[in-house]
């Protein structure tokens, strides 16, 4: 039967999601942090009239709107000229009165209806019968729906210019189309044909002009301004929600941004600290393994002392030495007398003995300051420093030892030097660089 503790397995559960946290790079947070910026721009389209903006009316884009909406308008009043006149001339006093030579400009939109501007240009003024600038205004209360086209639709156009003097001039500009009836078409009154499309358009730009341009154009990068003001916490105001849906996705994605970049900083401020560790840890380890062929020189050193009966030693063979496969092949087979004379070296002077166990010693020294900073996970490269680091103490102080000490010494000094095991004989590497390397 297993018994779960609840406590201990939620406790055991946080570590586990929190330690896999914490192996997650800084780079995948700030990736997704810049990725929902264009997300959350994405999800507010889905309800883009639930934010105001108090700039739009104010942007170049909505200009852009308007020339393209007066473009199609001019259109619309051409291809109606051309069904009642087969012609742009417009039939009045001026012979230069011809839509070639107008031009439409300054739509506006306030309380419900639409007006723009018609200007004569190009027309010599000798026979210019009325002012260079005519303005009208048209509404889009009363529509006239055509009986056999039903993607478009005829709205009556008044005028607002006191100065016209032909009153029938708006109804010449302006002609009513055929497919509509003329029984209530009046000489003070236009027409204009406005398709599905274009009126659709109209409708768009007023919203925008009020404020609410979610069916104009531009309304995506409108709102991908929205989301990295959102989630960078910056918030100028110029675009607010209106709705609780709006603001419970605008306040999310604030949350989760802010949520993001401080995983994103604790990442990488955890990164910049495993960087300065694993730089350290690599000075030591090579720290350490200078200290090594250190000790193994000083061990050599030793050896040829303790062979030649003095101080006096060779520094090339010295260097030599250091390398284990040659201190085998120095000290074994027909040459193995040579390691006697080691040991009956240090037999007949203590000194060279102390002189080994205080460099051990103080080899052993460093290894513990490197097992006590260095936090490893490789037992096998543990388990040899740690034997490493003790043999010198024991050497010095266990009683088993101390009955022959150049015998164990010598032993120990050979293991060292020659890669020498009791049990497995003749090793093919450095046992002991290799796991100061895997620290």
């Amino acid at each position: 039967m297993i018994l779960l503790v609840p406590g201990k397995e939620v406790a055991n559960m946080s570590h586990f999601n929190l330690s896999r946290l914490s192996r997650i790079p800084s780079w995948f947070f700030g990736c997704s942090y810049l990725i929902l910026i264009p997300v959350f721009a994405l999800i507010f389209t889905f309800f883009a009239d639930d934010f105001y903006h108090t700039t739009a009316k104010y942007e170049s884009y909505l200009k852009a709107d308007e020339e393209e909406i007066l473009s199609l308008l001019k259109e619309s009043i051409i291809q109606s000229c051309i069904t009642k006149y087969n012609s742009l001339q417009i039939p009045a006093s001026s012979p230069f009165l011809n839509w070639n030579r107008m031009r439409l400009y300054g739509l506006k939109y306030k309380d419900g209806e639409f007006s723009f501007a018609i200007i004569e240009t190009d027309t010599p003024s000798a026979y210019r019968t009325r002012p260079g600038i005519l303005r009208y205004q048209f509404s889009l209360l009363y529509p006239r729906i055509s009986k056999d086209d039903n993607s478009s639709r005829m709205y009556a156009v008044g005028y607002e210019n006191n100065e016209i003097r032909d009153l029938d001039i708006i109804s010449k500009l302006l002609p009513i189309n055929r497919k509509y009836s003329e029984e209530d078409q009046s000489k003070d009154m236009g027409f204009i044909v406005l398709s599905n499309l274009l009126e659709k358009k109209l409708q768009a730009w007023a919203r925008a002009t009020a404020g609410f341009p979610a069916q104009s154009s531009g309304t995506y990068w409108r709102l991908l301004y929205l989301s990295a003001m959102t989630i960078t916490t910056v918030g100028y105001g110029d675009i607010l929600p209106i709705t609780t849906r709006a603001r419970l996705v605008l306040g999310g994605e604030a949350v989760l941004g802010i949520v993001i970049i401080g995983l994103f900083l604790n990442a990488l401020a955890r990164q910049s600290s495993e960087d300065k560790e694993s730089r350290r840890k690599e000075a030591l380890r090579g720290h350490l393994r200078a200290q090594y062929h250190e000790w193994r020189r000083d061990l050599v050193s030793a050896c040829l002392r303790g062979m030649n009966g003095d101080y006096s030693i060779d520094s090339k063979l010295e260097e030599e030495l250091v390398d284990f496969k040659r201190f085998r092949q120095y000290f074994s087979g027909d040459d193995k007398q040579r390691w006697y004379d080691v040991l009956n070296g240090l037999q007949s002077n203590e000194q060279f003995l102390e002189d080994i166990l205080v460099i051990s010693d103080l080899f052993s020294q460093q290894v513990n300051y490197a097992l006590g900073t260095i936090q490893t996970e490789n037992k096998k490269a543990l388990a040899i420093l740690t034997r490493v680091s003790q043999k010198p103490y024991l050497l010095k102080n266990l009683d088993v030892y101390s009955g022959d000490p150049v015998k164990y010494i010598g032993q120990y000094v050979f293991e060292i030097l020659g890669m020498f095991s009791v049990i497995n004989g003749y090793l093919d590497d450095d046992f002991i660089e290799t796991a100061i390397r895997q620290l």
